[in-house]
């Protein structure tokens, strides 16, 4: 390749001086060549130890807290990949688990979507609402106060990184935050992303066994411990038992607890009545084997999204927490392909 080139510029009399190369009479001999090919050899050398660099320093994050409309704290992992120019912002809204961020940031293999949606080029925030993880435990507070909580968290985020919109994606309870968010605050979402969403009904047992929380908190009773188990539990398909016993671990070492009174909200489907407000671009997401999302309630849903870009997929040989199942990576390919859209 170096020869044909070297011949090209010759033929067109377009000539090389490189000074202190061994030029004589206008040509290029051996010592130039030799040159050339050590100058390319080191620029190579240089690139590749740029790029080495580069994946040597993996996934960064760093942690904060931002005040909400009334006080409350509201804790916020953040990861990304340094100096890495950014696609965008995506924000993580997690299930009804008391672990909350940590949902997204499993410690396990590949089982981080945070680290996935990092390494593909997002600056990733998943969000501790009120109530959850390491954020402030009001009483009582609603699916409203939990969009304002990520509308500070926004705000902030808006400040520091100089962006417009931010992406959203949520599961289960994170999903009804995130479309109660997107409906308060749409000019500020960019893509959402709704993974097992009940929208205006769910599995009946499952609907009668959370009814028991709203009146516990009828009775002063506002947090209740998560239960950990070493079984796989009617919401996990099909999973492996590494995985298992890390949730497990995550649970107990945490002494993890779930606030009772925000499950009226779900259980009235508050957030139904944004969907056909919403016009952001929205993907909706069930998994074949979900047991409390239903899937005739999520074609209504799809039906009634009041945007024009949107798409219904759901996801084979995945259940209702399909982030912690064998098929997670098949999950983020989907969110990726759609936030890269």
């Amino acid at each position: 390749m170096i020869r044909r080139g070297i011949d090209n510029i010759n033929e067109s009399k377009r000539w090389i001086c490189l000074e202190g190369s061994g030029l004589a009479g206008g040509r290029l001999g051996k010592t130039s060549i030799v040159a050339i090919v050590l100058a390319a050899v080191a620029l190579l050398v240089v690139v590749g130890h740029l790029y080495w660099a580069q994946v040597e320093l993996g996934v960064a994050e760093r942690s904060f807290t931002v005040k909400s409309f009334d006080g409350a704290e509201v804790y916020v992992l953040e990861k990304y990949v340094p100096r890495v120019e950014t696609k965008g912002v995506v924000i993580l809204l997690h299930p009804y688990t008391g672990v909350g961020h940590l949902y997204y940031d499993i410690p396990v293999s590949d089982y981080s979507l945070m680290d996935y949606l990092a390494r593909h080029g997002f600056d990733v925030y998943a969000i501790d609402v009120r109530g959850f993880g390491l954020s402030d435990k009001p009483e009582t507070f609603t699916l409203e106060d939990c969009a304002r909580d990520v509308k500070a968290v926004v705000d902030r985020i808006i400040s520091e990184k100089g962006v417009s919109r931010v992406s959203v994606v949520g599961l289960s309870f994170g999903s009804c935050v995130a479309v109660t968010f997107t409906g308060m605050y749409g000019e500020l979402v960019d893509r959402l992303v709704l993974i097992g969403y009940p929208y205006k009904d769910m599995n009946d047992t499952f609907e009668q066994v959370f009814s028991a929380l709203p009146q516990l908190a009828s009775q002063g009773i506002y947090y209740v411990p998560e239960k950990a188990s070493r079984e796989k539990g009617p919401f996990l398909h099909e999973a492996e038992e590494e995985i298992i016993d890390q949730w497990y671990e995550l649970i107990s070492s945490r002494n993890s607890t779930i606030p009772t009174a925000v499950m009226a909200d779900l259980l009235n489907y508050t957030s139904s009545k944004y969907i056909p407000q919403i016009k952001t671009p929205t993907l909706l997401i069930r998994g074949e084997y979900d047991v409390l999302v239903l899937q005739e309630d999520n074609w209504n849903c799809f039906r009634d999204l009041g945007c024009h870009e949107k798409a219904y997929v759901v996801l084979a040989n995945a259940g209702h927490s399909a982030v912690r199942e064998k098929v997670h990576l098949e999950l983020f390919k989907l969110i990726l392909g759609w936030l890269e859209e």
